[in-house]
């Protein structure tokens, strides 16, 4: 797996606001959602005092409590002594549960201590002024990359990447040879260094039209599990845009979107129901689960495919963002769907 990378989470007010007497000064439940679409499956490091505000241990997710505190001790969860023993327990944690990045949850001295190593900002900017005792840290925004924003009636969710990770580090030596930027798939999964938040409009990454339509509509899958975008805008986006432009099948695409669109909660039940004891749905990461949701959804809509082809290819284009053995595990997890639904 690529590198595990270090991402902090907050809502913070427009005068950088996070908190009051140990509680959110707001209550807003649409970021509470998206705060547990973020984390679940991922390994969040918080202060003692933000764990004891909350109150309990966060389900779904490997917890990991800072505290100087030496007999400090909660069941259930990872106690350290250090930030950066949580963040290299974090990551440790990270790669046996494959998630990307480990999340940094609070309270505000964490966030401070974490600034300095964090790769990307989670931040619900909500919009306005609040009252408080605890406040989210200062940043040069030259140094970070806004990659996506989307506009709430309250506020904005926003995230951004560091642009020195994105970049790498520079070199003088002109001799040493460059590696070539690669197009980022799925940037808030595993995000290549230098990369677009999507690949850019009017690039073709593969030479067979059924192969990009394929490619497609996996990433339009993963824009809709990722940002919760209505599926009708996603799909005339690439219609108007993306499929024209890369030189897609358009009718196979609209086959695999419209099956998937219809039938997404059934085909969750089915990847479910499938699932080892290794594995959980919730758990599942979002490329896996974007293969898995349009290879399904081409089993349906396209019966006379050839299964093992049709597996494979899905399985190729997705291989850079996954573990050998995800690989192995997703081929055979829809070598037994391909089963039932043929």
């Amino acid at each position: 797996m690529s590198k595990i990378y270090i991402s902090l989470i907050a809502a913070m007010a427009q005068n950088r606001c996070i908190g009051v007497g140990n509680k959110l000064p707001w209550d807003l439940p649409e970021d509470m959602a998206y705060f547990r679409e973020k984390t679940r499956g991922k390994p969040v490091v918080m202060g003692r005092k933000t764990y004891e505000s909350i109150g309990r241990l966060l389900p779904e997710r490997p917890n990991i409590i800072v505290t100087r505190e030496p007999d400090y001790q909660v069941e259930g969860a990872h106690v350290v002594q250090s930030l950066e023993a949580g963040l290299e327990h974090g990551k440790t944690l990270a790669k046996e549960v494959g998630a990307a990045e480990v999340m940094v949850i609070g309270g505000a001295q964490i966030y401070t201590q974490a600034m300095p190593v964090a790769d990307r900002l989670y931040l619900t900017e909500v919009a306005q002024k609040a009252e408080g005792d605890a406040f989210f840290p200062e940043f040069n925004l030259d140094e970070w990359q806004e990659v996506s924003r989307h506009k709430k009636g309250w506020g904005d969710f926003v995230v951004r990447e560091k642009i020195s990770r994105q970049e790498g580090l520079a070199t003088n030596d002109s001799s040493t040879p460059q590696t070539p930027k690669k197009l980022d798939l799925f940037p808030e999964v595993v995000p290549d260094e230098g990369a677009d938040p999507f690949p850019p409009v009017g690039e073709s990454l593969t030479e067979d039209p059924r192969t990009e339509a394929r490619l497609c509509a996996m990433q339009a899958v993963y824009r809709h599990l990722l940002m919760g975008d209505d599926a009708a805008t996603i799909a005339d986006d690439f219609k108007r845009h993306e499929l024209t432009a890369r030189q897609a099948d358009k009718e196979i695409f609209e086959s695999i979107w419209q099956e998937y669109t219809t039938g997404q909660e059934r085909f969750l039940e089915v990847i479910a129901a499938h699932l080892n004891e290794k594995w959980t749905l919730d758990r599942l990461p979002l490329v896996e689960k974007s293969l898995l949701l349009a290879a399904i959804a081409e089993l349906y809509a396209c019966p006379q495919t050839p299964v093992p082809v049709m597996v494979n290819e899905y399985v190729n284009l997705a291989k850079g963002f996954l573990e050998d053995n995800h690989a192995k595990f997703i081929n055979g997890l829809l070598d037994a769907v391909a089963k039932k639904v043929r």
